[in-house]
């Protein structure tokens, strides 16, 4: 029996039929979900003339068509079935194959990049299943991004390095310099990735071990990680947080760095939330500074974080490291993080099982109820302002006027980072 039989029999969407048959080297796939997507063809061809790592690829491009969808969805899905052949076509020369699924149209309720990245994904597993590849790579991307030239070779690489490797995410840069880009949607799509990286940062700076970024467009797994994880979510928005903090608890999660994405910074109204929807609302607003979590959470959380090391091991109770507090000492009780320390600590044999115990308990999920609550209890802050004091934490002085600075010095932060593995 094949490696993924179970989870395609009990799990996975019903199969649309890709009819060729994968090839013998099949090594990568790529899973495009698309919606009104004018500029696909840009995605499609960074992934074709991408340098040649020597490995076998696919592209899955799947049509995301909700019952009752207007005539310019109509019209965008009947320039993609025509492009189809042209792909094809400029496929030929190169070790990639682009396939274009269909699947019924489908109901509102249950529409969106959830659903038509879950369908795409679970046919990249019958693929890899067929060739009982549990080793194969099944990318996510979306079909407004494009990818480095090198992204491929240095995914080999990764592999190489990480033979263990599970899951993965990559390093994203949005455009922020385009002709077609308005003053303001170039602010607002600074004032976006400022907040993104400064979330990630900040948790990562507080010892949170399980800091990530959660983009679409910027993951790929093993098929039998995949597997394991129980498959992508039908979330109408948001499932790629999901399924990556599940993945994460399978361990051998690897932040790459050195592999690149650059998603489009275009405002939409395609999802609920993301960016799209941020650059839309954003652009058209009076205000300058987008304000969310104040440098006080992270560092607040980070007292939290250290004064776990200091705990005695084994213990039956936990004192508040926020005794003196008493506001933070409520928004602890409020979240529950003693009972889970508590838990942690009778579910484990020694220290090490401890800490693991814990991080499942205090997860990703955990970390953005927290955020949320100490921005209810204490507030908020504009977050050029709250990355300008985390930039000046790491030995970064850049004045909160000039935002584009405040970017790059994130974006260069991270890039240092390099490769490494997350807890």
């Amino acid at each position: 029996m094949s490696f993924a039989e179970t989870y395609l029999k009990r799990y996975a969407s019903g199969s649309v039929g890709i009819l060729p048959p994968p090839d013998p080297d099949l090594a990568f796939i790529v899973v495009i979900p698309v919606y009104n997507e004018p500029d696909i063809h840009k995605t499609i061809l960074s992934i074709i003339l991408s340098d040649d790592c020597q490995l076998t690829g696919e592209i899955i491009i799947v049509l995301n068509k909700p019952e009752g969808s207007d005539d310019k969805i109509f019209a965008s899905n009947n320039a993609i079935r025509s492009a189809e052949l042209s792909f094809q076509k400029l496929a030929e020369k190169t070790r990639w194959t682009v396939h274009l699924i269909e699947p019924p149209d489908f109901l509102k309720k249950k529409a969106g990049p959830g659903l038509a990245r879950k369908i795409g994904m679970d046919e990249s597993i019958r693929r890899f299943n067929k060739l009982n590849r549990p080793d194969g790579i099944v990318i996510s991307m979306d079909a407004d991004t494009t990818v480095a030239s090198d992204y491929f070779l240095n995914l080999k690489l990764l592999i190489q390095q990480y033979s263990r490797l599970n899951t993965y995410t990559c390093y994203f840069e949005h455009p922020i310099d385009h002709a077609d880009q308005s003053v303001s949607e170039k602010q607002a799509i600074i004032e976006y990735e400022i907040y993104l990286r400064l979330v990630k940062i900040g948790l990562f700076r507080s010892g949170f071990p399980q800091s990530i970024h959660s983009l679409g467009s910027a993951f790929g797994v093993r098929a039998l990680a995949y597997v394991k994880a129980g498959g992508m979510g039908v979330q109408q928005s948001g499932e790629d947080f999901y399924f990556l903090h599940k993945c994460i608890q399978l361990g051998d999660f690897y932040e790459a760095n050195k592999i690149k994405v650059y998603p489009s910074s275009r405002p939409s109204d395609r999802v609920i939330f993301g960016t799209g929807p941020f650059v839309n609302e954003f652009s058209n607003c009076e205000s300058d500074n987008y304000e969310k979590y104040s440098w006080k959470a992270f560092a607040d959380l980070k007292r939290f974080i250290f004064s776990l090391d200091e705990l005695p091991y084994p213990f039956e109770g936990y004192e508040s490291e926020f005794s003196d507090n008493q506001e933070l000492s409520d928004m602890f009780r409020l979240l529950d993080w003693h009972n889970k320390i508590i838990l942690a600590s009778s579910r484990s044999g020694n220290q090490l099982s401890f800490v693991k115990w814990l991080w499942r308990e205090i997860d990703g999920f955990q970390m953005v109820r927290f955020l949320n609550e100490h921005q209810k209890a204490f507030g908020s802050q504009a977050v050029s302002e709250s990355a300008s004091l985390l930039l000046h934490e790491l030995g970064v002085d850049i004045s909160i006027e000039n935002k584009e600075g405040i970017l790059e010095a994130l974006r260069e932060f991270e890039l240092s980072l390099g490769n490494y593995q997350v807890y």
